[in-house]
């Protein structure tokens, strides 16, 4: 946030240098330098804002990993190549629950998401009367046919 701020100062600096009552050729240029500076922030701001996730995912090698949940009354356990790991039901904060999709928060920034499709219909309806006894914050968005 501090960059595309720093951006737009850049760009009003420039265009005052541009625009002032005093047509000094290097004021002019001035102004012209900073706000092509000020422009390329900003676009630099929002290129890194559009890629951070991708650019985050490359650098964690451990997320193209296939992953196995196991869940149980009292947590789940997670395993991958380099992971095994068992994580109880009070780990989880909050839960947002609905027909295709559950997503589990461990705090506010992270979750684990559970796509309906990888559950039988009978493991979908026991995950979720599962994580609303376990879990008190949930979010419930089933829509019923």
């Amino acid at each position: 946030m501090l960059l595309l701020l720093f951006g737009v100062l850049l760009v009003i600096i420039g265009l005052l240098l541009c625009f002032l009552d005093n047509h000094l050729e290097k004021s002019i240029l001035l102004g012209v330098l900073y706000t092509i500076l000020g422009i390329i922030t900003i676009c630099y701001y929002y290129w890194m804002y559009k890629t951070m996730g991708k650019r985050m995912f490359k650098k964690m090698p451990d997320f193209s990993n296939e992953y196995h949940y196991d869940f149980s009354n009292e947590g789940i356990n997670i395993k991958s190549k380099t992971i095994d790991s068992d994580v109880k039901w009070d780990y989880y904060k909050s839960a947002l629950i609905s027909n295709d999709i559950i997503l589990l928060y461990p705090n506010k920034l992270r979750f684990n998401l559970f796509p309906k499709q990888n559950f039988s219909q009978e493991q979908y309806d026991w995950l979720i009367s599962i994580i609303k006894s376990k879990i008190e914050d949930y979010k419930n968005f089933i829509k019923n046919n």
